[in-house]
Protein backbone atom coordinates (compact mmCIF):
# COMPACT_ATOMS: atom_id res chain seq x y z
CA UNK A 1 0.00 0.00 0.00
CA UNK A 2 1.38 3.56 -0.65
CA UNK A 3 -0.12 7.56 -1.30
CA UNK A 4 0.39 7.31 -4.72
CA UNK A 5 -0.53 9.78 -7.56
CA UNK A 6 -1.66 8.55 -11.41
CA UNK A 7 -4.51 6.65 -12.56
CA UNK A 8 -2.25 3.04 -13.12
CA UNK A 9 0.89 2.33 -12.77
CA UNK A 10 2.18 3.60 -15.85
CA UNK A 11 0.79 6.95 -14.43
CA UNK A 12 2.65 7.38 -11.66
CA UNK A 13 4.20 10.05 -10.78
CA UNK A 14 5.64 9.07 -7.51
CA UNK A 15 4.50 6.77 -4.28
CA UNK A 16 4.88 6.84 -0.39
CA UNK A 17 5.35 3.58 1.35
CA UNK A 18 3.33 3.37 4.30
CA UNK A 19 5.03 1.38 6.73
CA UNK A 20 9.30 0.86 7.35
CA UNK A 21 10.86 -1.65 9.59
CA UNK A 22 13.49 -1.04 11.96
CA UNK A 23 14.84 -4.45 11.32
CA UNK A 24 17.91 -3.98 10.14
CA UNK A 25 17.48 -6.98 7.82
CA UNK A 26 14.65 -5.84 6.70
CA UNK A 27 14.48 -3.97 2.69
CA UNK A 28 12.28 -1.59 4.04
CA UNK A 29 14.45 0.04 6.31
CA UNK A 30 14.40 3.45 5.59
CA UNK A 31 11.70 5.34 4.01
CA UNK A 32 11.96 7.13 0.23
CA UNK A 33 9.72 8.74 -1.81
CA UNK A 34 9.69 6.54 -4.87
CA UNK A 35 9.49 8.49 -8.41
CA UNK A 36 8.27 6.89 -11.57
CA UNK A 37 9.69 8.21 -14.78
CA UNK A 38 9.41 12.45 -13.02
CA UNK A 39 12.13 14.35 -12.20
CA UNK A 40 10.84 17.20 -10.29
CA UNK A 41 12.22 20.58 -10.50
CA UNK A 42 11.53 21.11 -6.33
CA UNK A 43 10.79 18.41 -4.06
CA UNK A 44 10.16 18.78 0.29
CA UNK A 45 9.57 15.93 2.70
CA UNK A 46 9.08 16.55 5.95
CA UNK A 47 8.32 14.08 9.16
CA UNK A 48 6.48 14.82 12.38
CA UNK A 49 6.01 12.62 15.34
CA UNK A 50 2.82 12.27 16.86
CA UNK A 51 3.44 15.18 19.38
CA UNK A 52 4.02 17.54 15.86
CA UNK A 53 7.93 17.76 16.73
CA UNK A 54 9.56 17.79 13.33
CA UNK A 55 12.05 14.94 12.78
CA UNK A 56 13.55 15.34 9.38
CA UNK A 57 13.62 17.44 6.58
CA UNK A 58 15.05 17.21 3.07
CA UNK A 59 15.27 18.56 -0.36
CA UNK A 60 17.10 15.41 -2.10
CA UNK A 61 14.56 13.44 -3.59
CA UNK A 62 17.07 10.41 -3.78
CA UNK A 63 17.43 10.59 0.09
CA UNK A 64 16.24 7.48 2.23
CA UNK A 65 15.28 8.19 5.75
CA UNK A 66 16.40 6.15 8.26
CA UNK A 67 13.91 6.37 11.60
CA UNK A 68 16.07 8.29 13.60
CA UNK A 69 16.17 11.36 15.39
CA UNK A 70 19.36 13.04 16.80
CA UNK A 71 21.25 10.10 16.57
CA UNK A 72 18.40 7.38 18.20
CA UNK A 73 16.17 5.01 16.73
CA UNK A 74 12.37 6.19 16.91
CA UNK A 75 9.92 4.32 18.52
CA UNK A 76 7.49 1.85 16.76
CA UNK A 77 4.42 3.83 15.91
CA UNK A 78 2.70 6.38 13.29
CA UNK A 79 3.76 9.15 12.07
CA UNK A 80 3.06 12.23 9.78
CA UNK A 81 4.38 13.05 6.24
CA UNK A 82 4.04 16.64 4.17
CA UNK A 83 5.58 16.08 0.47
CA UNK A 84 5.51 18.81 -1.70
CA UNK A 85 6.58 17.59 -5.33
CA UNK A 86 6.98 20.92 -7.74
CA UNK A 87 3.21 22.32 -6.78
CA UNK A 88 1.44 18.89 -5.34
CA UNK A 89 1.41 18.65 -2.09
CA UNK A 90 0.62 15.39 -0.40
CA UNK A 91 -0.18 14.66 3.35
CA UNK A 92 -0.26 11.33 4.79
CA UNK A 93 1.00 8.53 7.32
CA UNK A 94 3.36 5.91 7.76
CA UNK A 95 3.48 2.93 10.21
CA UNK A 96 7.30 2.15 11.71
CA UNK A 97 6.92 -1.40 12.67
CA UNK A 98 9.85 -3.08 15.34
Amino acid sequence: NCECKGENLEEISYFIPNAISLNKSSLNGCLQVYFGKVKPASFEIHIYDKWGTKIFFSEDRTQCWNPKYKGKSLAPGVYVYFVKVDNDITKGDFTILP
